[in-house]
């Protein structure tokens, strides 16, 4: 998966356990993104 800037890589989907949600991490810009 890409970020929304081109050339960033986003890690898998996982899942934090304290707040129930899915959440991944841009490898570039560490920017985490949770759905």
């Amino acid at each position: 998966m890409l970020c929304r800037l081109i050339g960033h890589k986003w890690t898998d989907w996982w899942k934090d356990k304290s707040s129930g949600y899915q959440m991944r991490e841009c490898l570039r810009c560490e920017r985490t993104e949770i759905r």
